[in-house]
């Protein structure tokens, strides 16, 4: 089985959480309201701002050959710097349509926020972000700092501590298939829920969601790019175990508790307020 069919399976109740929410079946409905729609896509522009930090990270970790090899496949570092630079293009452009969006059904995106002259301006405060924005915000800037936390033989999970693997990559590149396998899994089941032939400029929220939203968080073009990383993941894995057999498999197990992280902060992502 690839490793990512491996994850998929390994935490089924917890996932069906990350993927599911009351939120997201009053998204189908029509029944979000502007403010609370406001407040959630506040809270994932700043998700944004975290993913590229995030990126950045990951392409200081990235080992590129030194060499070309003409009639060889790419290395998997080749390929995630690949995405990596597509994801970034990607999600400046979704910042972008959160505002213009935004701005066009009278949507407010900001959070509040107070004057920081430290750090360059008003900053909204942890206090004000929602619990699985003040995750993701951990789990990016986690990467590259060499640790993790694994858990012990019997389960329990230690403090964060340095490690070394074989494949730095390897947990980070998940904490983004993850969070992006998660998001189009969400609302491809709201997509697929909406009621047919209802007019969105009757919703609570003027249509943003139904008319502009969903479509573009479930399109075909996000299921590719989404994918694409997958195999870039599963090559890599299998290419590693060709080359250092059992001895992944710590890579494995620790990247496994990064999956198990990442359903936990999309669960806690989606607000609890539907209407």
């Amino acid at each position: 089985m690839k490793f990512t069919k491996q994850l998929l399976a390994s935490q089924p109740d917890l996932y069906h959480l990350a993927t599911h929410a009351a939120f997201l079946d009053a998204a189908a409905k029509g029944t979000v309201p502007k403010a609370t729609l406001g407040r959630w896509l506040a809270n994932d522009r700043l998700y944004i701002h975290a993913y590229v930090k995030g990126a950045g990270r990951l392409l200081d970790l990235l080992d590129l050959p030194d060499l070309v090899n003409p009639d060889g496949p790419a290395a998997t570092e080749e390929r995630l710097l690949q995405w990596l630079v597509d994801a970034l293009v990607n999600v400046r452009r979704e910042e972008k349509f959160f505002v213009d969006v935004a701005a066009k059904f009278g949507i407010d995106v900001n959070l509040p926020a107070l004057d920081s002259s430290s750090q360059g301006g008003l900053r909204v405060r942890s206090e004000e972000k929602i619990a699985g924005l003040r995750a993701f915000e951990k789990l990016f800037s986690r990467i590259g700092t060499g640790t993790t936390p694994p858990p012990t033989a019997a389960g329990v999970r230690r403090q964060d501590e340095p490690r070394q693997t074989l494949l730095p990559w390897l947990a980070p590149a998940v904490l983004f298939w993850a969070t992006e396998k998660c998001y189009l899994e969400a609302w491809s089941g709201a997509k697929a829920a909406q009621e047919e032939g209802r007019d969105p400029a009757a919703d609570a929220d003027g249509g943003a969601l139904r008319s502009e939203f969903i479509d573009n968080w479930s399109s075909a073009e996000f299921r590719d790019f989404v994918d694409q990383l997958g195999d870039i993941i599963d090559d890599g894995v299998e290419e590693a175990i060709r080359r250092h057999g059992v001895e992944t498999l710590r890579d494995q197990e620790w990247t496994s508790e990064t999956w198990k992280e990442v359903l936990v902060a999309e669960k806690d992502f989606w607000p609890q307020e539907t209407e």
